[in-house]
């Protein structure tokens, strides 16, 4: 049986390979350059001659169940295969990209196998390979490197949370340098010494709006309760007027009853004294008359 798959080429990209299943063996990956298509099939590593199976070695029939049983060879082809999964060179290569992809802070120590890889190395295919690996990725080092340049500069002049968080993700290269780190170290001592003079003056800030708040709070309540107290004062000397004139209305009205009363009582005797002035009067007018 055949089988397809795709697996990630180094410096991008997906490769096709082909592979082959045998019972009781496994399933054998092949390039698509080592498939060659016969008039018998397809020829791969692991079917040179287009063989479905490999060659039995060995059968017998098992006493109790009367099932074969079938003894293979070993496959020269499935320990190739396994040789080339296990190659440093590919290995690397893998590394190298997944680095150069989503693993940025790995990229130097990816780029340092690949130059002890081409120190060793002597195979010029895995050379050539190498090379071109090492040319990409020398390039998205000092791309790299340049935004940690740029970054330590913005935070020379002014430190800021997103820079100095921006500059831990970055100080985890390791070709780093110590003047580099001294440079975010600094930085962060200076970024933590103006957030507590930022945030003690906004402490201070606050402080000075409380204390005016419960000043004005304070004045008011205060002014409230003279109104309230001024209020009851004009209320209480309302109603001592008010009972004043009562009073005094009250007195006014018994003085006047008084008066009704003792001018009652002298009434008579002040017409009589009236009508005993007339008739004298009038004695007095009519003798004085005869005497004239």
């Amino acid at each position: 049986m055949q089988r397809i798959r795709f697996e990630d080429r180094p410096g991008g990209g997906r490769v096709m390979r082909l592979g082959t299943e045998h019972p009781g063996v496994g399933t054998i990956w092949d390039g698509l350059e080592d498939v060659k298509l016969t008039s018998r099939g397809l020829n791969t590593s692991a079917r040179p001659d287009a063989v479905r199976a490999p060659m039995v070695t060995g059968l017998r029939r098992s006493e109790s169940g009367g099932r074969s049983i079938v003894s293979v060879a070993p496959s020269r082809s499935r320990a190739a295969s396994t040789v080339r999964q296990d190659d440093p060179v590919k290995r690397a290569l893998m590394h190298l990209d997944r680095a150069m992809r989503d693993q940025p802070d790995r990229l130097y120590s990816a780029v340092r196998t690949i130059q002890r890889l081409l120190e060793a190395e002597k195979v010029p295919e895995n050379i050539g390979r190498l090379r071109l690996a090492l040319g990409r990725s020398q390039t998205q080092l000092e791309e790299r490197a340049r935004q940690r340049q740029v970054v330590l500069a913005r935070l020379q002049e002014q430190p800021t949370f997103f820079l100095l968080t921006e500059a831990t993700q970055l100080m985890r290269d390791l070709d780093v340098t110590a003047e580099e780190r001294e440079v975010v170290r600094v930085a962060r001592v200076r970024h933590d010494q103006e957030q507590a003079a930022l945030r003690r003056e906004q402490e201070e800030r606050r402080a000075a709006q409380r204390e005016k708040e419960w000043r004005e709070q304070t004045e008011q309540q205060l002014a409230e309760e003279r109104e309230r107290n001024e209020a009851a004062r004009r209320e209480r000397v309302e109603r001592a007027l008010a009972v004043q004139l009562e009073q005094e209305e009250t007195a006014e009205r018994q003085a006047q009853r008084e008066r009704a009363e003792k001018l009652g009582y002298l009434a008579p005797f002040v017409m009589g004294a009236l009508k005993k002035a007339a008739r004298e009067e009038r004695v007095t007018t009519w003798r004085e008359d005869r005497a004239a």
